[in-house]
């Protein structure tokens, strides 16, 4: 029986985890199996594991499992595949449990049989062939994904640019952040420790998407100036080998304006948007999260990155202990005079602070004030809101995003309802201000979840 890889979710592209696995297994000769249950949701899938000959209840046995879990997302929807499995009597002979909620995942493992269990959150690709048994592995690459046995890029998301839909790929120039943003688990495994992939390798990787389909590429760095130099190499190299590709990445506000003078550049390579995790516009909740930027610098940043002619996509943690009603209407504010209501992902407008078991948050005086307990549903601990309404706006808007992805309605719908519901808490009228006026194209993605937030009821696996 060959390994079976498993990938519940990876921010709407082909899981790329999954994909470095599939990579050592393919270069050491091995065959393997790879499902991913973000496109494929019905845990009937397992059906084909159920030992036949087993005429007192039909039991699922599985010789190697690899779970990839490289977002809190996707923990909480591998606790469906460990629920059906359980139901089935499910049995690993070896269970393997990759990614930086890795640990999470394995405590719930016990729900099931297993044999050998092994859990890394940051796997290299020498301990990848050592836990599955890659003897003979003949290639010397650092950076090999193996695209061919995942679903095709069509049935993942895409960016609309001009009204023009183009099919996404999606690759890493480098491993690792120099950042420590007490929020975000990176700084728990790397300690700002970065590596970089070697750019043919890369490149090798974009064409093999190329040539299913690919026309634009996400580059799904943690932060791509982690590595400036590296960075621009890979994005003027990509310029010249796809002429026509366009791609976004994710850079920090700290390093947009530490490292403004490449992006003018970045924008003619191609790159069409920057994804930045903003977080809050407010400066207390950006120190207690330890961001490096202040509210000020968001608009200088969005202005360098706009006049490059590169559309800014701000990603946001809304709701956290110290949010107030007035730090959610400043978010409202700010995306409507930036005229970002069809291009910003809903979600972004709900996702609340998560605080996992190894947390650098847990260190902090100033969140431990909020602190209780910790909450297996969520694999994280719970806090109190220091204004208890803005709970009550948090679960507001959660479920208008929720009903805005269950029927399809378009960004700008959800936007305004969103802005209804906070008028309503504020007991007054959110004053609409005046329009920048921005230079770049506005470019949207289909995907409208992101890494950081709780799975709706319409992601969750279907049969278990």
């Amino acid at each position: 029986m060959p390994p079976l890889i498993l990938s519940t979710y990876e921010l709407g592209h082909q899981p790329h985890l999954a994909a470095l696995v599939a990579g050592v297994l393919r270069d050491g000769h091995v065959d393997y199996e790879v499902l991913d249950l973000s496109v494929d949701p019905d845990l009937k899938a397992f059906d084909r594991y159920i030992l036949e000959n087993d005429l007192r209840q039909p039991r699922i046995f599985i010789d190697t499992a690899v779970f990839t879990v490289g977002m809190l997302t996707s923990a909480m929807l591998f606790r469906d595949i460990l629920v059906h499995l359980e139901k089935h009597l499910g049995e690993v002979k070896t269970l393997i449990i990759y990614g930086l909620y890795a640990h999470e995942v394995a405590v719930e493992a016990s729900k099931i049989s297993y044999g050998n269990l092994i859990v890394r959150a940051t796997p290299t690709m020498k301990e990848i062939a050592e836990d599955l048994g890659v003897q003979n592995v003949t290639t010397t690459k650092k950076y090999s994904p193996a695209r061919e046995k995942l679903p095709p890029l069509t049935r993942y998301k895409t960016v609309i640019t001009k009204g023009v839909e183009k099919v996404t790929g999606y690759s890493e120039t480098s491993t690792g952040c120099r950042h420590r943003c007490l929020h975000c688990p990176l700084p728990i495994y790397f300690n700002g420790r970065v590596a970089v992939n070697p750019i043919e390798e890369i490149l090798s990787d974009i064409e093999t998407q190329v040539l299913q389909g690919a026309t634009h590429i996400t580059l799904g760095d943690p932060d791509f100036f982690n590595a400036p130099i590296h960075a621009m190499k890979v994005a003027k190299a990509i310029k010249t080998r796809f002429s026509d590709l366009s791609f976004d990445c994710t850079i920090k506000i700290e390093h947009l304006l530490k490292h403004r003078a490449y992006l003018s550049e970045l924008g003619e390579t191609g790159c069409s948007y920057i994804t930045s995790a903003v977080e809050s516009l407010s400066d207390e909740i950006l120190i207690n999260l330890a961001k490096g930027h202040k509210s000020s610098d968001v608009d200088i940043a969005l202005e360098m990155v706009d006049n490059a002619g590169i559309d800014f996509h701000p990603s946001f943690v809304p709701f956290t202990p110290w949010t107030t009603l007035e730090d959610f209407e400043e978010i409202l504010i700010f995306a409507y005079r930036n005229s970002m209501e069809r291009t910003l992902e809903p979600v972004q407008l709900a996702i609340k602070l998560l605080v996992p078991s190894n947390s650098l948050l847990l260190k902090s005086p100033e969140f431990l004030k909020f602190k209780t307990s910790y909450d297996i549903e969520t694999f994280s601990y719970l806090w109190t809101y220091r204004d208890h309404r803005v709970d009550k706006l948090q679960k507001a808007i959660e479920a208008e995003v929720a009903k805005g992805q269950l029927y399809g309605d378009p960004f700008e719908d959800t936007f305004f309802a969103i802005w209804s519901i906070t008028e309503e808490y504020l007991g007054r009228s959110i004053t609409v201000p005046e329009r920048n006026q921005r230079r770049a194209q506005s470019v949207k993605s289909s995907e409208a979840w992101f890494c950081c937030a709780e799975p709706t009821s319409s992601q969750r696996l279907i049969g278990q």
